[in-house]
């Protein structure tokens, strides 16, 4: 396999906005890939992911060998690390990477570059793209985290489903002073019926 190639035309994508649905993923895996052919988003002053997504990524690069990549993802506690070519976004290496590909085929950590074994198949959105896309670019591919790139294709940051339901929760849920308020209204109310 050849090294991989980062998307660099929305031709590539048929999109169908009213449905939010890819009708063809082609050779890259995005189904929002390309922010334009939306004429405008589904939900008006949608927050961008730029937002809420942690900034500060720990990467590996692409010819580091496997052994290094295990003890930095066993270190920083996670299981899966963007794999970078330089500044550039090359794809994800899983810990389910390593079981599969490296130790059940019998390779030597040592001598297994991150490159030959990560995942190549490229999922991620555009830090100006709505938290509604991540999730649905998240949903459509089963995953729990995400990379974010910006518009040179560079990486930018991450995002978890995790974190987007925290903040949905933040925004949804009454201030705890307006929570107190109710209950104490609602005790009130109960005291005078019983009265």
């Amino acid at each position: 396999a050849g090294a991989s190639r980062l998307p660099t035309e929305s031709s590539q994508i048929q999109y169908d906005d009213r449905h939010c649905k890819p009708h063809h993923l082609g050779a890259f895996t995005n189904p929002l890939l390309a922010h334009e052919l939306r004429p405008a988003p589904l939900v008006e002053n949608a927050m961008e992911i730029r937002e809420m997504m942690t900034r500060y990524v720990e990467v590996i690069s692409h010819d580091a060998d496997v052994r290094a990549a295990a003890i930095k993802m066993r270190d920083l506690n996670i299981s899966i690390i963007p794999v970078c070519i330089g500044p550039k976004f090359a794809g994800i290496l899983t810990d389910r990477d390593i079981a599969v590909r490296l130790a059940a085929e019998g390779h030597d950590a040592t001598r297994t570059f991150v490159g030959e074994i990560m995942t190549r198949d490229l999922t991620y959105c555009f830090e100006d793209q709505s938290i509604e896309d991540a999730v649905i670019v998240m949903e459509f591919h089963r995953i729990a985290h995400l990379p974010i790139l910006d518009r040179s294709h560079q990486l930018v940051g991450i995002v978890s489903m995790s974190d987007i339901m925290a903040r949905l929760d933040e925004r949804t849920s009454p201030p705890a002073a307006t929570e107190a308020a109710v209950v104490e209204n609602a005790n009130t109310q109960s005291a005078s019926v019983r009265r």
